[in-house]
């Protein structure tokens, strides 16, 4: 999670200097809900200017994080995917396909970009009417976590403390 960016991005496979994890990188081409988002189109255009750039008529991105001191950035394709939560279904949410990160990113696999952007995780499902809450508990982990979108909708997952933790 982040609060600081609206790019959403997962590891995908042919990813250079990026973290090298246990499990296989992300492969969208293997999904049939799996679309290349193309140069021109409103998800790709709502990225700020100088996060976008066209690649055989492909939209990618590259976005620098500045809040870092560590020169840190993700850089790759942009494309629209289907996402499930249960019975929720999520049509063409726009995402990045990282393939070259470095600093910070180094370490992480993905990113849920949670800041009031357009592309933001909350602002591209309308369900959420830009609202979201969560709790991060203690260090011991006694507390309950939860991570809640929406005004009242009761769409409540389950949050991996560690990880989340780890991750900010």
């Amino acid at each position: 999670m982040d609060t600081g960016s609206d790019v959403i991005w997962v590891q995908c496979q042919l990813c250079n200097m990026c973290y090298k994890q246990a499990a296989l990188d992300f492969n969208p081409a293997t999904l049939a809900s799996y679309t290349v988002d193309l140069c021109g189109s409103l998800a790709c255009d709502a990225l700020l200017v100088n996060d976008r750039y066209c690649h055989t008529r492909k939209c990618g991105y590259k976005v620098n994080y500045t809040y870092y001191t560590d020169g840190s950035y993700t850089k790759g394709t942009r494309m629209l995917e289907t996402l499930t939560f249960g019975q929720t279904r999520i049509l063409n949410l726009a995402m990045g396909c990282e393939h070259n990160n470095q600093g910070s990113f180094n370490v992480i696999t993905g990113l849920l970009g949670l800041e009031g952007g357009r592309m933001s995780f909350i602002n591209q499902i309308p369900e959420t009417k830009g609202a979201y809450s969560y709790c991060l508990p203690s260090y011991n982990g006694i507390s309950l976590e939860w991570l809640t979108f929406g005004h009242g909708l009761g769409g409540a997952f389950p949050v991996d403390a560690t990880q989340a933790l780890l991750a900010m």
